[in-house]
This record gives structure tokens, sequence and C-alpha cells, in this order.
């Protein structure tokens, strides 16, 4: 399996290094100093998979240029979701496969179940509040995170506001 990263900064490059004990071989890297305004995905190398941590303006330049080419993507970029639907259009005309998700972490994933289960408890116990605090390194660019974002969401999506 061939990938293309796209974003190369913590993210992009673990998987560069991590990708050969998965079998898996790198066809490219993009990032801010060969792919601005989507330039690198003119005419992209032959991948099978592109990985996108990049950021949120970029992604949405990037998915539909992939899209076009028949490159399927993984997408851990946030902050991108206003342009969700439009995206989501350009991927069914274009029939490729996206997997999209704010955290990678089994334990981030496991953890927002935890704050599912307990955001229906506490919701119905008035005396009770609830904030969400992060901590990251000084390199973070998003903040929120996407991470915080979908756990306030699935806070919401259970009546705790």
């Amino acid at each position: 399996m061939r990938l293309l990263i796209i974003g190369y900064g913590r993210m992009g490059r673990l998987i560069e290094s991590l990708s050969p004990a998965y079998g898996f071989e790198i066809a490219g890297i993009l990032d801010i100093d060969n792919n601005t305004d989507g330039r690198g995905l003119a005419s992209p190398p032959p991948a099978d998979v592109a990985i996108e941590f990049s950021t949120a303006s970029a992604t949405v330049q990037n998915l539909p240029l992939l899209a076009r080419h028949g490159i399927n993507i993984v997408v851990g970029t946030t902050g991108w979701h206003e342009h969700e639907a439009d995206l989501r259009r350009i991927v069914a005309d274009t029939n490729v496969g996206v997997v999209a998700a704010a955290n990678f972490s089994l334990g981030a994933n496991l953890f927002q179940s935890i704050v599912e289960y307990a955001a229906k408890q506490f919701g119905r116990q008035a005396d009770y509040g609830a904030w969400i605090h992060e901590a990251h390194h000084a390199a973070k660019k998003d903040a929120p995170s996407g991470t915080a974002v979908t756990l306030r969401a699935a806070m919401q999506k259970v009546g705790y506001d």
C-alpha cells in the first residue's frame, strides 16, 4: 500500500517512521513548502491513500483534489467541519473512501464513550456543572482541539449543556 502524507508535522513524521513496520510505502510527502494552494496535488504521485494531517484550510483545498485523482483519504485534521456538507458531496461524486476523526487514539475514543455516559448521568443533576480543560505541546495549532470539540459535542448529544 502506497501512502501519500500531507502535512509533515509531528503526525506526518510519525506516520513516515512507522510505515515500513506495517508494510506501507511512502509515495510522497506534501507540506507547506511543496503544496501551498494544493499545487503539489496537481499531479500527485501514485498512492492508494492520502493521510491528511495539515491544517483546516489546506484540508478544504486538498480533499477535492485528492478525490478527483481517485485517492482515498484519511483526515486527522480538525476545524474544517463548516465545509463538511460540500466536501461530502464531492466525495460522493468521486466515489473515494474517507475516514475522518478528531482523534485516532484508542484512549481518546474510549474516553469519549465515558464522557457520553457521564454526561447522561450528571445531566440529571442540576447541582453539577462541567468544563473542558486541555493542555498540549507548545506547537499545537488548533485550540480548542478537535478532541475537545468532539467531547463537548458528545455531551451535548445526550442533552448535557
